[in-house]
This record gives C-alpha cells, sequence and structure tokens, in this order.
C-alpha cells in the first residue's frame, strides 16, 4: 500500500534536489520525520510589581531576554498572596491556564502553545484584591519540541503549606512516556524577611528564582527536570532556609513532540521522479513489500 506524505519536506529532500540540480545525480536521499527533545530555549528573570493599588488591574509585565522563535511553546508562572480574593488574571490571546493552586498564596501557570514569534514581552492584567495592596511575581520561559497537535500538559498537581520549610508537590496521574519534562513552582510567605536560599531538588535545575530579594517576606522559586521517570507519579520537594507561613505551588510535565524517526527506508525505491527542480515520491510500508 502507497501512502502520501503531503506536508513533510525535510531538508534531505532539498539537499536532494540541490544535488539534482548541480549535476549530482548519485546523492543518495534520506528521509527523518518528528523532533528532537523539549529543550529549554531562554528562560526570563522574575519581573515583582509592586503594591498594586487596592481594586486596580496591572499590568505585569513579564519578558523573555530575546524574542521567541515561531513554533516553540511559551510558560509563564504568575504568583501572589492575594489575601481573601481569587487571583483574576488576564493573559494575551494564545494564552491557556494549565495549573493553578486554590489557596491564597496562588500560583498559575500558563502557555502559549506553538507562538507565532516576536514576543519578547507579555502584559498581564491582574485584578487586585479590593481591600490589600499586593504584589505579583511573573516568569516567562521559551521551550522547543513541545507537543503542539492537543492538550500539551501530561499530568499535574498542586499543594499547599503553612508551616515548615518545604512544599512538596505531586501529579495526579502518571508521567506517560519518557522525553517529557516536569516543571515545578512555588510562592512561600516567610518569616522573617529577607533573602531566602532556595536549594534545588537532586536531578532538576533552577529556572527562575527572586531569592535575592531582601525587601519582601515573599519568595518565588521554579525549578526543571528533562526526563522524568515514566510510568509512574512524578514528586518533588521544593525547599527554603526560610520558615513558611504560608506557601503553594504547581507541578506540570509536559509532552513532547513525536520523537525524530529515521524514514529512509520506507521510500519506495524507483518512486522519486524529477520535474524541473521539483520532487515527486511516497512511502511503502515494509509490510507491504
Amino acid at each position: 500500500m502507497v501512502r502520501k506524505l503531503s506536508s513533510v519536506l525535510v531538508v534531505a529532500l532539498a539537499f536532494f534536489l540541490l544535488g539534482y540540480a548541480l549535476g549530482v545525480r548519485s546523492m543518495p536521499l534520506t528521509l527523518s520525520i518528528g523532533s528532537g527533545p523539549i529543550a529549554l530555549v531562554q528562560a526570563g528573570t522574575v519581573t515583582e510589581t509592586l503594591q498594586l493599588p487596592p481594586g486596580s488591574t496591572g499590568p505585569l509585565a513579564g519578558t523573555l531576554p530575546v524574542a521567541s522563535t515561531a513554533g516553540t511553546t511559551l510558560l509563564a508562572t504568575l504568583s501572589g498572596t492575594i489575601g481573601s480574593i481569587g487571583l483574576t488574571a488576564t493573559f494575551p490571546p494564545g494564552w491557556v491556564q494549565v495549573a493553578a493552586n486554590s489557596t491564597t498564596d496562588r500560583v498559575e501557570a500558563w502557555i502559549y502553545p506553538n507562538n507565532p514569534g516576536g514576543i519578547s514581552s507579555i502584559a498581564v492584567q491582574v485584578l487586585s484584591n479590593p481591600s490589600l495592596t499586593l504584589t505579583y511575581y511573573i516568569a516567562v520561559s521559551e521551550w522547543a519540541n513541545v507537543y503542539l497537535i492537543a492538550a500539551t500538559i501530561d499530568t499535574s498537581g498542586i499543594a499547599s503549606a503553612t508551616s515548615g520549610t518545604t512544599l512538596a508537590l505531586a501529579t495526579t496521574g502518571n508521567v506517560a512516556a519518557t522525553g517529557e519534562v516536569a516543571i515545578a513552582a512555588w510562592l512561600q510567605a516567610a518569616t522573617p524577611s529577607g533573602a531566602v536560599i532556595f536549594t534545588t531538588p537532586g536531578g532538576w535545575t533552577r529556572l527562575a528564582d527572586n531569592g535575592s530579594d531582601a525587601a519582601s517576606n515573599v519568595h518565588v522559586d521554579s525549578e526543571y527536570q528533562p526526563n522524568p521517570s515514566s510510568g509512574s507519579p512524578l514528586s518533588v520537594t521544593l525547599t527554603s532556609n526560610r520558615t513558611t507561613l504560608g506557601a503553594g505551588g504547581v507541578l506540570l510535565v509536559l509532552k513532547p513532540a513525536p520523537l525524530a524517526t529515521d524514514q529512509t527506508s520506507m521510500l519506495q525505491y524507483g518512486t522519486v521522479t524529477i520535474k524541473g527542480n521539483t520532487a515527486d515520491f511516497s512511502l511503502i510500508d515494509p509490510a507491504d513489500g
């Protein structure tokens, strides 16, 4: 059975055509379909918006070091100690909330899959508590080779704490496959005020934090782990050197795009035809002979 390949013309085919145009008729044709593993492209610093007047709206400005690349996935973590009302945040079009805890020490995760490129900052409108002045935090990062066709999140979890120096997070479901990436973020309202030292868990890497800010007793930290073990729930404990008055966090696992596979053996021999500067070809399932 012959199967069409309608949308994937890989670089190898382009080189084949170039070689043909230059008279190199014996250049082999190869075909690879898919992507590499999920990779961190860049991460912005934590942006702190101080003391929004009661009842006002933002905006909060989340930034990246350089403009994003088209097709990658953007991730934003928004957090704040919000008092007695829920946090109402409005992101620009294209952004989707994928995780949020429900405590007054609020952390939300938002993604923009398959972004159009050229994004170096976002403005997020936040409705402040009508009776309190508050501080909000946002950090933006960019990831390549994240699954884009359907839901990008494999599994997630939330947690909160009112004492101690740690926050234990766990996903509600199993990590489904290899090659995924886990991201854990938390906010800690701590005592006493001052700079905090976060301890990165083993196997994890720091993504962003505001631990050097000694002016506030609210601190935020996010970490990531490539390729967490699959087949079971994922858990991680986030740790600081300060005592918690209140803390909240989220843990999410991003699905990878299909990994690259070599499809050269499935090119039907003798079916590549040259028409000017184009090539027509088809794939054959080896099971069909």
